[in-house]
């Protein structure tokens, strides 16, 4: 049923199944992530992060995505072409947008050098960082966006 509320066409239908499904990622105890992968719905999320006409829905989409991004299917994310959409949320108009879309790029940079590397060639990833972290909305987002700054900066040693 969730899955097919995120299929729908309609708009509130999108929101309260990826609602929905994102509170199940948000359990603590075995979050069901292997299983959303396997429905198709990411390609979907990186859809509704695009939606401007609708921020609740970018907002559970981005978070949906951050909650996969910090487990071992980082790649999902990634492969699934959400971060340049993160990106662009970088300079959403909503301050909890913004902070979501940069703790699922921080999950993603911290994951792995070469998609640090790759979120660094995007001149756009540093400069909306930076704009968040000049005029933060608020210390939460400050936190955040300071956060990813430190995971786009993270050095790995190469043997």
């Amino acid at each position: 049923f969730v899955s097919t509320a995120c299929m729908s066409a309609d708009l509130e239908a999108q929101y309260n199944g990826t609602k929905q499904i994102r509170r199940l990622l948000s359990r603590e105890a075995d979050p069901p992530v292997e299983q959303v992968i396997q429905t198709g719905l990411l390609p979907r999320f990186v859809t509704f992060l695009s939606r401007q006409d609708s921020p609740k829905l970018q907002f559970e989409a981005a978070w949906a995505l951050t909650n996969i991004a910090s487990t071992d299917y980082t790649h999902t994310v990634v492969d699934s072409g959400a971060c340049p959409h993160l990106v662009n949320l970088l300079r959403s108009n909503d301050a909890n947008i913004r902070e979501q879309a940069a703790w699922c790029l921080g999950n993603i940079a911290g994951d792995r050098s070469n998609y640090r590397d790759m979120l660094l060639s995007s001149p756009d990833s540093i400069n909306n960082l930076l704009l968040n972290i000049q005029t933060p909305a608020n210390v939460s987002l400050l936190k955040n966006v300071t956060w990813c700054l430190s995971n786009f900066c993270h050095f790995t040693w190469i043997r």
